[in-house]
């Protein structure tokens, strides 16, 4: 959604011939709510003006996006719908306007505005993505175009500006949330998936969970599967002990650096395993009948995760050689890729022992040399 049509979608939000409070005054808004038969009631006094008003809803921007707020209407107005917008505080361009010294607008989190609508009794019902009109920071245009990219690369949700949500009493549905300890191996369906997961039903690691999408997993970890596919006892145990001794955010069977294992064509999905904790929002899709899904997603891993190498192998049999990387290596050269990648490999070249040392240990686990 652009913000151009804000105002229009929370008109059609509002609904028709209900009775509407605005917290706020925007005339404009106003006229607009009126023309669909509503009686409007425009920045209340208080509680009890809002409360005697009884709205069916309530609408509002920013500033009602705060614990405080959500728990006043929703005791003096019990019965209204919420519909509102707030600013991402982790909005790409909110990040590079910071970055730069300048001033940002203020915004939530994602996470913050769940906490405190459930809080106030409410469940939400919609959620949609609002876009901005461009505004340059002050970098160089390039510079900031690949920054933006690799920002909204770690987590989709930055490239929403603001958010629009709508929602109403009532018991929140609860999420299980991520189970700590739990593999996840998605393993998606056709000929051979039943070979797939007695292979995986052998494995030591447990706990463990067979599932068929990413949306479906619970795990902290996650491991895919092609059907037809098979893992030696031992395959995913060492991947996980891998990753518990170390920072990484995943781990990969290999001999060489991923990069390279890219280059070379050898991309398995079933080689490595994600810690989902350490990879945070990033996403973790893959398509199955998209082209070179398989490459694509470990060429994204490979240019935002240092991966720990885990030798030995192969512990792991494909059913069907992979489809060609042409796709993948033109994701891994995009520019905001390309940056880490040239940090790591400066690393690897410095004819200075010390100076790779010391940029190691200020890059922390960005940057692995091999």
């Amino acid at each position: 959604m652009n913000a151009g049509d804000l105002r229009t979608v929370v008109i059609r939000r509002a609904g028709e011939r209900r009775r509407v409070a605005l917290l706020g005054s925007d005339p404009a808004l106003v006229a607009g709510i009126e023309a669909n038969g509503c009686t409007v009631l425009a920045d209340p006094e208080g509680p009890l003006q809002l409360s005697a008003f009884d709205p069916q809803v309530v609408v509002g921007f920013d500033g009602i996006a705060q614990r405080d707020a959500f728990e006043m209407i929703s005791q003096a107005a019990p019965r209204a719908e919420l519909v509102f917008s707030c600013a991402n505080a982790g909005s790409a361009s909110s990040l590079v306007s910071q970055l730069v010294g300048r001033e940002a607008p203020r915004g939530q989190t994602e996470q913050a505005v769940r906490g405190w609508l459930e809080g106030a009794g409410y469940q939400i019902v919609a959620r949609d993505r609002v876009v901005t009109d461009f505004a340059p920071s002050g970098l160089a245009l390039d510079a900031e175009a690949a920054l933006r990219a690799l920002l909204e690369q770690l987590n989709p949700e930055a490239a929403a500006d603001r958010w629009l949500w709508v929602a109403r009493r009532g018991a929140a549905q609860r999420d299980e949330g991520r189970v700590p300890g739990l593999l996840s191996a998605v393993v998606f369906d056709g000929p051979g998936r039943e070979r797939t997961v007695a292979s995986l039903e052998r494995q030591s690691q447990k706990p463990l969970e067979i599932v068929e999408g990413v949306e479906r997993a619970r795990g902290q970890y996650l491991a895919f599967a092609m059907p037809g596919d098979t893992l030696s006892r031992d395959h995913l145990q060492r991947l996980v002990q891998a990753l518990q001794r170390g920072v990484s955010a995943w781990a990969l069977e290999s001999a060489v650096p991923p990069a390279e294992a890219l280059a070379r064509g050898a991309v398995d999905c079933c080689a490595y395993l994600v810690d989902r904790e350490r990879v945070g929002p990033f996403t973790l899709t893959l398509p199955r009948e998209a082209p070179a899904a398989e490459a694509v997603l470990f060429a994204r891993l490979t240019a935002l995760f240092p991966a720990t190498l885990v030798s030995g192998g192969p512990s792991f049999e494909r059913a069907v050689k992979p489809p060609p990387i042409d796709a993948a290596l033109s994701v891994l050269r995009a520019r905001p890729l390309r940056l880490l990648l040239g940090l790591e490999e400066a690393l690897a070249k410095s004819p200075e022992p010390s100076l790779r040392t010391l940029l190691k240990d200020r890059l922390g686990n960005l940057i692995r040399s091999p």
